[in-house]
């Protein structure tokens, strides 16, 4: 039984080292496809670079010819890169073999993610191949980074997405980025590899890397200070759905909230980013809701309570859900509720905080 399961896997690990044979490109023929026919991204579509491949069709090689010419200089770099990455790849995932699964299967028993070495894969040589490239950056940012697509490039799909719809911030983000570019690549490689070290590089792990990204300040300043703050953007970008929807619903907590953002948002990244910490760390949400940083703030009950406490608001930010609906319906108890609150809200905020610790336990 042991033999053959030997044998089984001896001819798994060669029939797949047959199809990576298969699969790897070839640098002479990404020369030949570069020349001439390069300018509309028949080369990067060979390489199975399909976004930057159609990027190119419709830019002529990424403005009239700028891109095709650099890839010409790089392409031995991009093809070793392009092949590294496919390997690796191929190691982590193997639709049909049974090592996939046995080791999918020990992850979840331990609730840890896997090194995968026993497919030999090195996790630091992975992440290294999805470095971004400084130059490639440039060449985004200049000129359609006016629609973010350097953002995107650096999978910064948020920001990104704002940039298009914002004209980038009309023009002052992206004259940002065109000074901030470097140090915003370099803490996006320094970012990805340091995250998908703490993921081990797993399947899971490598799909949600941009949700485990440190948040940057500079980020939180540019839409915090953008038209959009006022609906909560920021809030959404710093993992705070609940705060984006009561912005949306109030026009930023009738700009209370929107100010008191531009004064605190040093203090808010900060909390965001020891929240992901938890997250990296492989926390388990009972765990997490004990650490302080989970407790309710005085100061946002009172950002909450002051513009919009007649609609209860700092009772559902409590998590006080009865007082909030009865606030809802009743404009505040006729206002008279409203200013009570206002004079004990450091009691309330203690007392829900003691209540939350207490219900996970």
């Amino acid at each position: 039984m042991a033999s053959n399961k030997s044998s089984y896997a001896e001819n798994e690990s060669k029939g797949t080292s047959s199809n990576d044979e298969k699969k790897r490109k070839s640098l002479a023929t990404a020369y030949m496809v570069w020349f001439p026919l390069g300018i509309f991204g028949l080369h990067r579509m060979y390489l199975d670079h399909w976004f930057m491949g159609f990027l190119y069709m419709f830019t002529l090689g990424l403005y009239c010819g700028i891109g095709w010419i650099v890839d010409g200089f790089c392409l031995p770099n991009v093809v070793k890169e392009t092949n590294a990455w496919a390997e690796e790849e191929s190691r982590v995932h193997r639709p049909y073999s049974k090592s996939f699964y046995l080791i999918n299967l020990n992850n979840m028993a331990s609730n840890k993610s896997s090194s995968y070495a026993e497919n030999g894969t090195s996790g630091n040589h992975l992440c290294e191949q999805k470095n971004k490239s400084l130059a490639m950056a440039y060449i985004f940012w200049f000129p359609l980074g006016i629609f973010g697509l350097h953002r995107m490039y650096l999978d910064h799909w948020f920001m990104g997405i704002v940039y298009m719809c914002t004209l980038g911030y009309f023009g002052i983000g992206w004259i940002v980025d065109g000074f901030c570019l470097p140090s915003i690549v370099k803490e996006t490689n320094a970012g990805s590899e340091y995250e998908a070290r703490c993921s081990g590089c797993s399947e899971a792990g490598l799909r949600y890397q941009p949700m485990l990204r440190s948040r940057t300040l500079r980020d939180a300043w540019i839409l915090t200070l953008n038209p959009l703050g006022i609906i909560g953007i920021q809030h959404q970008y710093l993992g705070r759905p609940w705060y984006r929807l009561a912005y949306q619903l109030t026009a930023g907590l009738f700009l209370v909230g929107w100010v008191s953002d531009i004064f605190r948002m040093s203090t808010l990244v900060n909390q965001a980013n020891a929240e992901i910490e938890l997250l990296r760390s492989g926390t388990s949400m009972t765990e997490m809701k004990r650490q302080d940083i989970w407790d309710c703030k005085t100061i946002e009950a009172y950002i909450f309570g002051i513009p919009c406490g007649i609609f209860g608001m700092h009772h559902f930010y409590l998590g006080r859900y009865k007082y909030g609906f009865l606030y809802l319906f009743t404009l505040g108890l006729c206002f008279i509720g409203v200013i009570v609150d206002v004079v004990r809200m450091p009691t309330l905020v203690e007392r829900a905080n003691q209540e939350r610790k207490g219900s996970v336990q």
